[in-house]
């Protein structure tokens, strides 16, 4: 069973993820600052920050940095009032997730147990070939990309990827706001930055060309997901 840590720095949202994560894990328990900075490694499977007022961002950096030097616990940044600097510098720190105001808590729920239940197949599946590596390293294995914006490229399993000027902003702009659905409009404003019709078509065939390049199945993609009605999410 999988133990999880909820740190409450502030929580001005109605919304109640604390109860919904108990309804469906056992094992869930409230955590201070402090303890997070005293947890021994891999004591925890997920920790989740939940910071509403964006007051104590220096906290949560500081605890992202502490986990990634010291476990391969899966962290996550719930906030209903996330700017575009935090929806950068959380992933490029080791956040695995961030979730927004427009994140429903069953929603917030299904997107970790995704990941702990890949992790899981994935550790079995190594125990059974002999070979045991970190979490970290294994979540990396699936989900890892890193940008490299010297070269409009992307990095999937020590892959470097070459994609087009368009495609790399539009993958930068859902890297920014990784775990987000982002809408058409939002990205079509960030890569052309133009105000034309068939915005929705332009954006469309982007993303199209963009998954023929990163997914392994552009079909059945594992980190552009389609969100219906609305736009894209990229998950990692």
């Amino acid at each position: 069973m999988y133990k999880i840590g909820y740190v409450a720095l502030t929580t001005t949202t109605e919304k109640d993820y604390m109860n919904t994560l108990k309804v469906t894990y056992e094992n869930v328990h409230s955590i201070e600052h402090e303890q997070v900075m005293l947890k021994k490694s891999n004591e925890l499977d997920v920790i989740i920050i939940q910071d509403d007022d964006n007051q104590y961002v220096g906290n949560i950096c500081e605890m992202i940095i502490h986990l990634r030097k010291s476990s391969d616990t899966l962290v996550w940044i719930i906030s209903e009032h996330l700017t575009k600097a935090n929806r950068s510098v959380y992933p490029r720190l080791g956040a695995d997730g961030i979730a927004g105001n427009e994140c429903e808590p069953d929603e917030l729920v299904q997107l970790i147990t995704n990941a702990l239940n890949r992790y899981r197949s994935r550790l079995n599946f190594s125990k059974q070939n002999g070979k045991l590596v970190s979490r970290r390293n294994q979540l990396n294995t699936v989900v890892g990309l890193e940008l490299v914006p010297s070269n409009f490229s992307v990095m999937i399993d020590d892959n470097e990827i070459d994609l087009t000027k368009l495609e790399y902003l539009a993958l930068e702009y859902l890297h920014q706001n990784v775990g987000r659905a982002v809408s058409y409009d939002e990205i079509y404003q960030n890569v052309w930055k133009d105000d034309v019709a068939d915005r929705k078509y332009r954006v469309s065939n982007l993303i199209f060309h963009l998954r023929k390049k990163i997914e392994k199945n552009e079909k059945a993609p594992m980190y552009i997901k389609t969100v219906r009605s609305k736009g894209y999410m990229l998950v990692i």
